[in-house]
């Protein structure tokens, strides 16, 4: 009885480390095939638009708009679905944001925490609050960036870009996304319009400050 107790619990811990394993390996292969695809997708359909600022290659490519890419990232546009050059302009602004952040980077490591915890489901939690968090704040980013006139005009290029974006889009990609779902796009509405009030408010406290110096 002392000899068998020791041996069903190292035969107990040999399948649940096969068992992580088999998990791990099927989230591994389910991110990097869903990765491959859409690097298939954007190679296929995409045409060069331009190029941005720091040799970022910009591209044109139908129900698309997002930045693509980890270690050669590239911005990619709707340009025909978007057709309003300011909304344009908006995404493209959405994705560099997204560069300057380094949520690439910080995509890869979420990707890499959820292969290796995918059974936690606190692991799973986090990992789409933590998307949604990069959204906001690069949001917030681009927002503070821009003039009190553009500022609003930015709330509605989201929405513009989130109607133009393909519906076949492959899950669990690295790929950021200027548009998303609906319910987390009236979030994020919400979030500009709270952004919006505060900077206002900074830029009157900032006003009132220089006006009483001079």
């Amino acid at each position: 009885g002392m000899v068998a107790r020791p041996q069903a619990t190292n035969t107990v811990r040999h399948l649940l480390i096969l068992l992580w394993l088999a998990g791990a390996a099927a989230m591994a292969i389910y991110f990097t095939a869903n990765n491959i695809r859409l690097s298939m997708i954007l190679k296929v359909g995409r045409k060069r638009a331009g190029t941005l600022p720091n040799g970022i290659p910009l591209y044109h490519m139908p129900g698309y708009n997002c930045l693509a890419g980890v270690f050669s990232p590239a911005v990619y546009a709707d340009m025909d679905g978007l057709r309003d050059p300011d909304v344009i302009e908006n995404v493209i602004r959405h994705e560099l944001q997204h560069l300057r952040a380094g949520d690439p980077y910080w995509q890869l490591l979420r990707v890499i925490c959820l292969i290796l915890q995918w059974h936690n489901p606190f692991v799973w939690w986090a990992y789409f609050a933590s998307r949604q968090d990069g959204e906001l704040a690069c949001d917030a980013g681009v927002v503070r960036k821009l003039s009190p006139q553009a500022r609003y005009r930015y709330g509605e290029s989201l929405l513009t870009a989130a109607a133009c974006v393909c519906r076949d889009r492959p899950a669990g990609s690295m790929a950021s996304s200027a548009g998303g779902a609906r319910r987390f796009l009236e979030k994020r509405v919400k979030e500009l319009e709270k952004t919006l009030k505060a900077v206002d408010k900074s830029e009157e406290l900032q006003y009132n400050i220089l006006s009483q110096i001079g």
